[in-house]
C-alpha cells in the first residue's frame, strides 16, 4: 500500500506516517517543515497555498491507495482566515485531487478532533464554511460570524465532518471511501497553542476523567486500519479518539 501522509514532520502525522512505514507499506509525506523520516518519499507542501499543492502532487509519480489529511494549523490570534484556508480549503483541494489518483478500494483517512462535535448545533455556520474556496473573502467571512481563532478551528473541524458524511455517496460509486477521526487532547507540541486559549483547568480536566491525555501512539494504528482493507465496510464516519470523553459527557446530558 502506498499512502500520502500530510503533516508529517510531527505529532499525528509522523505517527501515522512511521505506523504505516514499520507495517511495511510505502509513505510519501508532504509538510512544510523539512521532514526527516528515513524510507518516505517526502516532498514540500504549504497547504495554504493551491499553487504549492499543485506542485506537491504534480512530483508524486504512480498510483496512491490512501491519503491521511493531517496537515493543520493550531488556533492562534489572528489567524482565523489563514487556518480556514489550510484546515478545510487547502485539505479539500488536496484531497479532491488525489481522489482522482486513488486505486480502487482507496481510502482517506482525516484527522478532525472533538472540537468539531457541535456540528448539528452549528450546522448553518458549518455549512457555509464548507463552500468557502480560495477567490472568497475568507477574512470577511469570519468577521461577519464573529469568528475567532478558536472558533475558527471548531469550525474547520465541524466542516470536515460534514465533507466527510457528504463524500460517501459520490466515493462510494468510485469505489473509494473517506472518515475522519476525532481525537480529544493530545500530547503534541499544537496542545500548547489550545492551553493559552482555552482553560488549562478544562485540559486537564477533561484529561483526568478519562484518566491521562491522548497520545500520537492512541491515534496511528486506528488510521492504519482505516485505510486498510480490513476495514472496508466502514465508510463516512467520523470516530471519537478521545478516551470516552464523548460517551461521558453524552450519558451525563442523558442523566445516565
Amino acid at each position: 500500500m502506498r499512502v500520502i501522509v500530510t503533516g508529517a514532520a510531527s505529532g499525528i502525522g509522523r505517527a501515522i506516517a512511521e505506523r504505516l512505514l514499520a507495517d511495511g507499506h510505502q509513505v510519501v509525506a508532504l509538510d512544510l517543515r523539512p521532514v526527516d523520516l528515513p524510507g518516505a518519499d517526502c516532498h514540500a507542501l504549504d497547504q495554504g497555498d493551491p499553487s504549492s499543492i499543485d506542485r506537491a502532487l504534480a512530483a508524486i509519480t504512480g498510483p496512491v491507495d490512501g491519503l491521511v489529511n493531517s496537515a493543520g494549523l493550531p488556533p492562534r490570534p489572528g489567524n482565523e482566515a489563514q487556518l480556514l484556508r489550510v484546515n478545510l480549503i487547502g485539505l479539500k483541494h488536496l484531497t479532491g485531487a488525489v481522489l482522482d489518483r486513488l486505486t480502487p478500494g482507496g481510502a482517506v483517512v482525516t484527522i478532525a478532533s472533538r472540537a468539531g462535535h457541535a456540528w448539528r448545533e452549528n450546522l448553518t455556520q458549518a455549512k457555509a464554511a464548507l463552500t468557502l474556496d480560495w477567490d472568497d473573502d475568507v477574512a470577511g467571512f469570519c468577521a461577519r460570524e464573529g469568528i475567532d481563532a478558536l472558533r475558527a478551528y471548531a469550525l474547520s473541524k465541524e466542516a470536515l465532518i460534514l465533507w466527510t458524511r457528504q463524500m460517501t455517496a459520490p466515493l462510494i460509486a468510485r469505489d473509494l471511501r473517506m472518515n475522519a477521526l476525532c481525537p480529544a487532547a493530545v500530547e503534541t507540541p499544537l496542545l500548547e497553542d489550545f492551553a493559552r486559549l482555552q482553560s488549562a483547568e478544562s485540559i486537564a480536566r477533561n484529561a483526568a476523567r478519562t484518566a491521562r491525555m491522548g497520545r500520537v501512539a492512541d491515534i496511528a494504528p486506528v488510521a492504519a486500519f482505516l485505510l486498510s482493507p480490513d476495514s472496508g465496510w466502514i465508510k463516512g464516519e467520523a470516530l471519537a479518539l478521545d478516551g470516552g470523553l464523548s460517551a461521558i459527557a453524552e450519558a451525563e446530558a442523558l442523566g445516565l
